[in-house]
Parts: C-alpha cells; sequence; structure tokens
C-alpha cells in the first residue's frame, strides 16, 4: 500500500494480518502464509480519523481512503529485500566514481549477484557477477568518467541488480551536495540557488490521487517557467513523481508526513503537546524512517526535512539525530528549529543544516543575512496566494541575486 488516509485494517481470507498509520507512507505485508488455495479474498477496512490524525494536520484539502497504488507482489522465495547505492567521486580532479552497493536479502542466501551498469546514453559500460552468502552484500564497482547530475543536466545511470529470477533497475544520479565557507549551497562544488515550490498531491479532478500523467504536466509547467526546486508539503509525494524529478532535473526537498499544527497552543512554543512528549517519539520516528527508507537512492533529493509546524521539542531532535548518522551526506530541514534560538544564543538549532523561515518580510530577510551563520538561507514559504495577491516577488528576487 501506497497511501491510505488515514488508518487501516488487512484481513486475508478472514484472517488478521495487521494494520498501519501513517497516510503518505509505504506499508509492506508479506501475506505468503495467508494465501491457501484458490480463491483468496482481501478485505481492507478504512477509518478515517486514528490517533494518526494528530500528526497529520497540514493545511490541504481532506480526503480520505485508498489514493495511492496497491501492489500484490510474487517473487522468489529468497530475493533481494532493499539495495542502498552510494557514490565517491572528487569533482575538483576527476569525474572517476567509485560506486558502493548494499545489498540485503530477505533470508541466507547463496548464489550469484549480476550486476549490469548501463550509462544515460544506454550503453552497457559495467558487467560484473558477485557470488554472494548470507544475509548481506557490500559490492564496490570504479566507473570512469561519469557525467555528473544536476537539476540542468539530469544525467542518470541504470544498475541492473539479477538474482535469482528477479532483474531489479535502480536509477542513479552522480551529485556531491555540500555547504561553501561563507555558507553557499554548492551541488558539484557549484553555487546553486533554489528557485521553488511547495507541491501538494492534489488535483482539481481526482483530489488526492494523482495520475501519472498530471504529474508530468506539473513538472513540465514548472520547467518553462524556469523552477528548479521542489519542497514536498508537506508529506513524502507519490514514489512515481520521484521517479520524474531525477528523470527531468529538479532538486527536491523531501519531507516527511508530520504536522502537529491543531496541538499547538500559540505559535510561539509550548512543543510540550506532542513534539516533546515521549510517548509520542516512536511515532516521529517512525515517519521520517519510513521516508528514508524508501527514497534514499534517488539523485534528486538534496534534503531531508523533518515535517511542518510540529514546533520544537526533543522528538524533532532526536528525527534529525537519526537522519544525520543514516545519511551523513545531505542537508537537514526544519523550519521550527528557529524556535529553538532562545537556548542557543538567537541561532537556531546546530542540528539543522539551513536556517529556514516562513513568511519573513524581505527586509527582515535582510537582516538575517547579516548575521555570521554559515548555513545557507532557505525560505521555504514566503509567497502564498491564498485569497490575495503575490506582491512583492521583486523585492524577494532582488534580495535572492
Amino acid at each position: 500500500f501506497e497511501g491510505v488516509n488515514s488508518f487501516f485494517y488487512l484481513w486475508v481470507n478472514g484472517s488478521f494480518v495487521g494494520f498501519s498509520k501513517g497516510s503518505r507512507l509505504p506499508t509492506e505485508f508479506d501475506v505468503t502464509d495467508y494465501c491457501v488455495g484458490s480463491d483468496i479474498t482481501f478485505a481492507v477496512m478504512v477509518l478515517k480519523w486514528s490517533d494518526g490524525t494528530y500528526m497529520e494536520d497540514q493545511d490541504a484539502y481532506r480526503f480520505s481512503g485508498i489514493f495511492r497504488d496497491v501492489a500484490l507482489v510474487l517473487r522468489d522465495k529468497s530475493h533481494i529485500f532493499d539495495i542502498e547505492i552510494r557514490d565517491k567521486f572528487d569533482v575538483c580532479e576527476n569525474t572517476d566514481a567509485d560506486v558502493f552497493l548494499n545489498v540485503e536479502y530477505n533470508s541466507a542466501f547463496s548464489g550469484m549477484l549480476g550486476i549490469k551498469v548501463i550509462s544515460p546514453d544506454n550503453k552497457v559500460i559495467c558487467s560484473e557477477n558477485f557470488e554472494i552468502g548470507g544475509n548481506k552484500t557490500e559490492i564496490k564497482l570504479h566507473l570512469a568518467d561519469v557525467a555528473l547530475w544536476t537539476a540542468e543536466t539530469p544525467a542518470l545511470y541504470t544498475l541492473l541488480l539479477s538474482c535469482g529470477n528477479e532483474v531489479i533497475p535502480v536509477k542513479h544520479g552522480f551529485r556531491k551536495i555540500s555547504v561553501s565557507e561563507k555558507g553557499a549551497l554548492l551541488i558539484n562544488g557549484r553555487p546553486v540557488k533554489l528557485r521553488g515550490v511547495n507541491r501538494h498531491d492534489s488535483s482539481p479532478v481526482t483530489g488526492q490521487y494523482v495520475s501519472d500523467e498530471f504529474m508530468r504536466d506539473e513538472l513540465f509547467l514548472m520547467k518553462r517557467h524556469n523552477i528548479n526546486t521542489i519542497r514536498t508539503a508537506h508529506y513524502p509525494n507519490h514514489p512515481y513523481f520521484l521517479e520524474m524529478c531525477d528523470e527531468y532535473g529538479f532538486y527536491v526537498i523531501d519531507e516527511t508526513d508530520l504536522e502537529t499544527h491543531g496541538t499547538r497552543t500559540d505559535c510561539n512554543m509550548h512543543p510540550e503537546m506532542l513534539s516533546s512528549n515521549p510517548d509520542w517519539s516512536d511515532t516521529f520516528l517512525d515517519r521520517v524512517k519510513r521516508m528514508v527508507e524508501r527514497d534514499k537512492n534517488h539523485a534528486c533529493i538534496i534534503m531531508w526535512s523533518m515535517g511542518n509546524e510540529s514546533c520544537w521539542g526533543s522528538n524533532i531532535e532526536e528525527m534529525l539525530k537519526w537522519t544525520k548518522k543514516r545519511d551523513p551526506e545531505r542537508l537537514l530541514h526544519y523550519e521550527g528549529a528557529n524556535e529553538s534560538a532562545n537556548e542557543n544564543g538567537g541561532i537556531d538549532s546546530p542540528l539543522v543544516d539551513v536556517v529556514s523561515r516562513m513568511y519573513s518580510p524581505w527586509k527582515d530577510c535582510k537582516k538575517l543575512l547579516r548575521k555570521k551563520d554559515k548555513r545557507p538561507f532557505f525560505l521555504c514559504e514566503y509567497s502564498h496566494s491564498m485569497g490575495v495577491g503575490a506582491g512583492g516577488q521583486a523585492k524577494y528576487n532582488e534580495l535572492f541575486e
């Protein structure tokens, strides 16, 4: 189940299998032992409200039900369970790259793993076989003269992993994210300005369900208007949307399915409701973990965002610490970190990698940029045309330049 809002139970042939919360996050069930006989019935009961609803108070049209893809998959008894791809290259010296693959299996496995690498111009540039055993295999490949991925040049390599009777394709883009000594965001060593929009999975015709064609048309419209960045407000978007961002070239701030807006007693710091409540710590962590594990191989993602408008507290801190340990390369974002400024001498929490604000007047932004904080400044929301025209664009753009 790629997305069910907001809570559901699953039965197979009348036997209870499990349940799930987290509306815009994936859920997988192993139903092998339940699929007995030739006449198999799947029953799903979807509830509109649950305790998870307190985590999903996003500003958006509210719909419930099954709104993303559902699939029943038959696989080899022993199969690849997870693939993670990382790379290492020096943009200053050459474009040779080392590729590191961590391949996990669902059970103790022995046999051969075949890997082919296909270049962006559709040529096989590497083909190797590896003998595997156990639950995990770590593999290193060396590729010469690779093309680098950016939003302007979205060069993608295809890795084909063959194991048993299965062949699994994974796309990979070579790009490096860093921050200069002056606080500029660098992609492959070059400064980049983010010209972005906040995007919901939302259609005026089909609601929360969005077709492949609808998403593609949106991206083409953005390209025509020189938009290069998308923040997935305020939850992980449809998984195929990220594949298209890889292919067409967009920088993505991937935001987890979290907004506790309705529990905030005011906007100034009363986080004890949820974000500092230890009873909710596992729930907060669960949401960011499921997002990172789903999306970790996408070149388009340059930042992980911990959610939106959920105050500041120990649960947010734990999310940031886990994510930085799990993926030290990408930058971390959470606009609510500025609510911790009183504890840090007026500086946003050091756990975030960008200084983020929303709806700050451009004069306030200008003052903020004079501070000696050497992190990129990210205006994650600033022009919201709901009932009022979006004025002041020229002033903001002057400031960006």
